[in-house]
């Protein structure tokens, strides 16, 4: 299998010109050595489901052999607590929290990073220092067709001891991707304008970054990528972020921490304040407490879908498209969560799904089964 992964990945790196700047052969020799890893220190394995009234529970146990490499690696990990009580209060479609600072995670990007496998990516988004810190991220939603961006409405959180080092750092780090070309036909450009604002007294960096995609050199001519019908390939990215093309936001060091927006939205960043300032935050959430509260303790990491908030955005879209389907109603739902714990040489991974989730999905796809009977021909055609 990972001899056929190399070949795969080998070929999609030569038609894409040489994917840039990216050590194809460095990524797949680290891929190699942890499934090698894996398979020779792993001892144990275990799945469980655990059904209840309020949802379903899978989980998955893995337990590595004392003294072996990812025996040490997992033997113990920093949790997440008080990332998640750092992002903002307010609606969400997505939100996540992992301590980098300790245990296999850590490990993993340091290896990442030395191993130079991702080449001129390793300078994107969050530098070394800031990659192997504790971080917690919240997409809010935006507005369908409203200009935003799907992806612009998002903060981020950087804990650290020094908060300054990690600002300047990180806007370090926004500096070096100007310029850099991810493959033929694709590059990067980015600024920083440092203490360029002032939001509630603190002295904020404003950065943006495109990404700019010549369709020429996917054979696309313009009219064409890859063979497909493709008007612009740069409107998929202001679809994501935006007119600006890419994440175009504030990075303000605050407390213990660096905020970095994905767009230059001052009422978030100020949210964002007031929550790591000790004021209401996502973690005040109701909805999100009850899936909190099913997830073990002391979590390394963990993540949250609020499917409300995408369901809000698609009926809404559909609405505007002139749709006049006649769709069941939305209850209010509990986010669907995942999450992953380290300790004692093993870790143990939990997806929790409410039942109100699986029904409120049962009975979209029994209307989508019902306007498209037999699927999308009809039924079979002979």
């Amino acid at each position: 299998i990972l001899d056929q992964l190399e070949e795969q990945a080998q070929f999609a790196a030569m038609m894409a010109g040489g994917a840039g700047d990216v050590d194809v052969d460095a990524g797949l020799a680290m891929i190699r050595s942890v499934v090698e890893n894996f398979a020779n220190d792993a001892d144990t394995g275990v799945i469980g489901i655990d059904m209840s009234a309020d949802g379903i529970g899978l989980d998955i146990f893995s337990n590595f052999k004392a003294g072996s490499t990812l025996g040490k690696m997992f033997d113990a990990a920093p949790n997440t607590e008080g990332l998640m009580e750092a992002l903002p209060a307010g609606d969400y479609v997505f939100a996540a929290a992992q301590n980098n600072s300790g245990g296999p995670f850590a490990e993993i990007t340091k290896n990442l990073m030395e191993a130079d496998a991702l080449g001129d990516f390793a300078a994107f988004g969050q530098n070394k220092v800031s990659m192997a810190s504790p971080n917690s991220y919240m997409l809010a939603p935006s507005p369908p067709f409203g200009g935003a961006g799907l992806f612009a409405n998002s903060v981020s959180y950087i804990r650290g001891r020094d908060a300054n080092a990690l600002k300047r750092d990180y806007g370090a780090s926004i500096e070096a991707m100007d310029g850099v070309d991810l493959m033929e036909g694709m590059s990067y450009s980015a600024s920083l304008q440092k203490n360029a604002i002032s939001i509630d007294g603190v002295d904020v960096d404003t950065y943006s970054t495109t990404m700019s995609i010549d369709a020429e050199a996917f054979g696309g001519g313009g009219a064409a990528m890859g063979g497909m019908p493709f008007a612009d390939p740069n409107f998929i990215n202001t679809i994501l972020f935006g007119p600006s093309g890419g994440p175009s936001g504030y990075i303000a060091a605050k407390g213990n921490g660096v905020f970095v927006t994905g767009s230059k939205n001052s009422e978030l960043l100020q949210s964002a304040f007031t929550a790591s300032g000790g004021g209401a935050s996502l973690a005040d959430n109701e909805m999100l407490q009850a899936v909190r509260g099913k997830m073990p303790a002391g979590r390394t990491a963990e993540a949250y879908l609020n499917l409300n908030s995408i369901f809000e955005q698609v009926l809404a879209l559909a609405q505007m498209m002139g749709g006049q389907m006649d769709l069941p109603e939305v209850p209010a739902m509990p986010p669907v969560g995942g999450s992953a714990t380290v300790d004692d040489g093993g870790m143990l991974a939990r997806v929790y799904v409410p039942t109100s989730v699986i029904t409120t999905l049962a009975a979209y796809a029994e209307v989508l089964e019902d306007l498209n009977p037999g699927g999308a021909l009809g039924g079979p055609q002979f």
